[in-house]
């Protein structure tokens, strides 16, 4: 018999504290003491538990050895057994429990209700399996996030949930791929700028014995993640799944078909009656057809999980897969040997290898999910995809590869920090939902507006993949997602017409929307003949669009902010850049601009970006170097900012910055002056600066970072000068420099 159920003693038995009351499709749970002596309380006695819901219908389920019921306890250990389970119906349950040996069973009610219900668990849609739904009936968008720090549930559990799990919730993500369901490895990848871990040894069982060496402190750390998780409905898909072997932790392989009977029943008896459990996985790149690895797993899954989970294998190339197996009901794909049968790395970051590839995984009936688009993870892919091909994965390829996958019909996860050394929260490596600093916080924003599009804009579960309907257009680019005859969604790279052949009808709520700021722009209503194909072109060439063409909706075109124009200062430091709206700018923010010299090609480098103290419809932009007199200067921004009411700042291409700085020649403080064949000491200064020259100096004036002249003294004849700075403040200032034939400019600091 298998370990899993419970064995109890009639005198020892007592009833523990347990919720009366429950959510629908929440989790009840009671614990039952045995003290009865066991060798091995995991498997030598089995619980098991007959649920009968209000209707009458009756469920069989087991219960497991839990120690001390709360983290303690070993084989020999312990006391506590416990029963878990999902309810899903409203109304009184009954429930009767038994042990496989003499130990007396018992039996109770709970009460279920509506009140404080769940969602449900994930299933394919019924009415259109390509997408997920609650129960299979409530449609629901997956919103996913690829959350990799598996040795982070080992640190303080309420700084993992404010500064991890709730910026994500708070985002409108649904959903998390995860590495530490199950803890088999990788414990080295927890969170550096966060507090230390309660331990750096997570591992779940020792290899080979896991029906007498499961963790049980690591299972309550485990389960603190889960249920908490649970509790706001946010679904978990487990990454690295069941085999450790693949990342050097214990191994499926090396279980006995025992002990891979036992590992499966009591994983579910813990994990399953979680409804966010959203989707069982044997670990990552897989072929799908191994008896005795993924398949022969996934048939033990199938024949104990009485919730019917998601269940999936990870197939790196799913041009050739094993999806039509009935142990599998849903398909996790990756997005290799697309093009051909070659390795091809060329083709890892392509948008349109995640869109094939996601059709590619579809087998009637089984919804797709990109598990490792490789363009849509910063974290390994694009580092490897640097080192393999040269090639940076580029923010634009995040966004396009996102959206390949939903004109596919598929879900996809994403992420937008970088992998374990170190595994950071915040700053420009950590999570992207901490501000700007991290530059994939504008690739958090576009899958918010993708987001929005597929749960505001369209009935996405009403759709499908229809490409057959495009005509003239580039076929890696451009895609379509529709409802014949109802609505049509097509995505667009950077301005490419198409041609979209429409059914019969009047359809008069279409629109443009932009994918990198999500503003909308109307086309008017029109009347399509019956295959009529009708030629779109997008508004621009800068960026992607989104077409929505649907016969009745309510539009909802968001209103964005503009950057109307922009100048520079006499210094040549600053620019600034007037804006429709009030704008709100992040603390330390330098992204998003681009500010460039036409005649040199060149670019400056951005010290600091701020809102004007006085005046917040101006952003104020800080330069490294000055910008010189009379050159064309261009200024692009293709950033995240908002303004103070949360209207997009809309990007703008090359505008025209009014060059108002009289600086002739940008001379480093530190450098002697070639022009000049002067120098400048001491710098940063304190109390005075010298400044020395071959030449006679007719006149000096000395600005501020702000442009405010704060020194100016005319007809010198002299070569060397000495000036007081100890009234002036801490900061940069700029020295314009005029001799006989010649003007300079020269930075320095004073300390």
């Amino acid at each position: 018999m298998i370990f899993l159920i419970i064995f109890f003693s009639t005198m020892n038995f007592i009833k523990a504290q347990t919720e009366t009351q429950i959510g629908l499709y929440r989790t009840f749970e009671k614990s039952l003491e045995n003290n009865n002596v066991y060798s091995n309380k995991f498997s030598d006695v089995e619980l098991t538990c007959t649920y009968i819901s209000p209707s009458g219908d009756t469920t069989d389920f087991y219960g497991f050895f839990d120690g001390d019921g709360n983290g303690g306890g070993d084989k020999q250990t312990g006391n506590i057994w416990k029963i878990r389970f999902i309810p899903n119906e409203v109304g009184e349950w009954n429930y009767k429990w038994t042990w496989s040996d003499t130990t007396a069973g018992g039996e109770d009610t709970f009460m279920c209700d509506s009140a404080n219900a769940g969602k449900g668990i994930l299933q394919a849609y019924e009415e259109n399996p390509r997408w997920l739904a609650y129960n299979g009936t409530d449609p629901v968008w997956l919103k996913s996030y690829y959350e990799s720090g598996h040795g982070a549930i080992a640190q303080p559990f309420d700084w993992i949930t404010e500064n991890v799990y709730q910026p994500m919730i708070d985002r409108g993500y649904n959903h998390f791929q995860v590495n530490w369901l199950l803890s088999l490895c990788c414990f080295e990848q927890f969170y550096n700028d966060g507090p230390a871990r309660s331990t750096t040894d997570l591992t779940l069982y020792q290899n080979g014995q896991a029906s007498s060496t499961m963790r049980l402190d690591v299972w309550k750390l485990i389960e603190q993640n889960v249920a908490w998780l649970n509790d706001r409905n946010v679904g978990l898909f487990m990454f690295l799944g069941f085999d450790g072997g693949r990342n050097s932790g214990p191994a499926w392989t090396s279980l006995s078909e025992y002990e891979k009977d036992f590992y499966i029943r009591y994983v579910l008896a813990r994990l399953a009656p979680y409804a966010n459990i959203a989707g069982w996985n044997y670990v990552w790149e897989v072929p799908g057809d191994r008896e005795d690895q993924e398949l022969g797993w996934a048939r033990l899954v199938q024949k104990y999980d009485v919730f019917n989970h998601l269940r999936a294998y990870h197939d790196e190339q799913p041009k050739y897969n094993e999806f039509n197996r009935p142990e599998y009901n849903f398909a996790g794909v990756e997005n290799h040997r697309i093009h051909s049968d070659n390795r091809e790395p060329q083709y890892w970051s392509a948008p349109w290898t995640h869109h094939k590839a996601c059709l590619m995984g579809y087998v009637p009936g089984k919804p797709v999910y990109m598990v490792e688009g490789n363009a849509l993870w910063r974290r390994y892919w694009a580092a490897k995809i640097l080192k393999e091909t040269g090639k940076t994965v580029t923010l634009a390829e995040v966004r396009q590869s996102a959206w390949g996958c939903a004109t596919a019909g598929a879900s996809f996860t994403w992420c937008g920090h970088e992998g374990a050394s170190p595994l950071m929260a915040y700053g420009p490596q950590g999570l992207p939902f901490h501000g700007d600093e991290n530059i994939y916080a504008f690739s958090a924003l576009q899958m918010d507006i993708l987001s929005d599009v597929m749960n505001n804009e369209v009935a996405f579960y009403r759709m499908h993949p229809t490409d057959y309907l495009l005509f003239e257009q580039d076929t890696n680019s451009v895609w379509c997602l529709s409802e014949p005859g109802e609505q049509y969604l097509v995505f667009t790279t950077q301005g490419h017409p198409f041609k979209l052949q429409l059914a019969a009808g009047q359809y008069n709520s279409n629109q443009w929307i932009s994918t990198t700021t999500g503003a909308g722009t109307i086309v008017p209503a029109f009347t399509a003949a019956d295959n009529e194909q009708i030629l779109f072109t997008p508004p621009d060439t800068i960026t992607d669009w989104v077409l929505l063409i649907r016969k009745e909706w309510e539009q909802n075109i968001s209103e964005e902010s503009n950057i109307l124009s922009a100048e520079s200062d006499v210094s040549g430091l600053l620019v600034t850049v007037s804006c429709s709206k009030e704008m709100s700018i992040p603390s330390n923010y330098i992204y998003g601009f681009t500010i460039t010299d036409m005649d040199s090609k060149t670019s400056f480098a951005i010290l600091g970006i701020a809102v004007d103290s006085s005046n917040k419809n101006i952003i104020v932009i800080e330069l490294s170097d000055p910008i010189i007199k009379d050159k064309e200067i261009r200024l692009t921004y293709l950033g995240t900012l908002a303004s103070i009411d949360s209207t997009i700042l809309a990007p703008i291409i090359d505008l025209p910055v009014t060059n108002n700085s009289k600086a002739e020649v940008i001379v480093d403080a530190i450098d002697t002056y070639k022009k000049l064949n002067g120098s400048i000491f001491p710098n940063p200064c304190s109390e005075y600066i010298e400044i020395s020259s071959d030449f006679d100096i007719k006149l000096i004036k000395i600005f501020d970072i702000t442009g405010k002249l704060v020194f100016e003294k005319v007809s010198f004849t002299q070569t060397g000068i000495k000036i007081s700075t100890g009234n002036f403040q801490p900061g940069m200032y700029l020295i314009y420099l005029t001799s006989e034939n010649m003007n300079s400019v020269v930075k320095f600091t004073k300390k």
